[in-house]
């Protein structure tokens, strides 16, 4: 669907249009509304070839190096490392985020693919906010509407 301009009395997505599902890599996701923030990071950057000049000759295909981290509420975290078990850390996880806007705007799905949880780190404070646990994640790859940034291997 093309997008027209100006929207006129239209609405975008906002994090409150966001259906987030997590699970192990391969088995049923669960969805939660738990995560107060997700951020991912998508990077394909080229190797460059230069021989014996100062101008680009070429380059490689590159090196593809996602990223992400998230916010949870604590409750929430404490169960889905319960569900991991021991040794959560090294257990593959698929994340999946719908952004899906009332006004029927095509839906947006992000999947974090083979994540890993490499650190969290949580804490807390006198106030009325409830506890959170700040997690890194270290995903195999990122898919946009299905699609990867890095071509698929021939």
């Amino acid at each position: 669907m093309a997008l027209s301009y100006p929207d006129i009395n239209g609405v975008r997505a906002s994090w409150a249009d966001v259906e987030c599902s997590i699970g192990k890599t391969g088995a049923a996701k669960k969805i939660t509304r738990a995560v107060k923030s997700i951020n991912f990071t998508d990077e394909l950057k080229p190797g460059v070839i230069r021989g014996n000049s100062a101008k680009k000759q070429g380059r490689t295909l590159g090196i593809h190096d996602p990223s992400a981290d998230a916010t949870f509420f604590d409750a929430e975290f404490t169960q889905l490392v319960d569900d991991l078990g021991d040794g959560f850390g090294a257990i593959p996880i698929d994340i999946t985020i719908c952004y899906v806007p009332a006004t029927g705007l095509a839906m947006k799905k992000v999947e974090l693919i083979g994540c890993r949880i490499t650190k969290h780190e949580g804490g807390g404070e006198e106030g009325e906010d409830a506890l959170e646990v700040a997690v890194d994640l270290d995903p195999m790859d990122v898919l946009i509407n299905g699609k990867s940034i890095c071509p698929k291997p021939s």
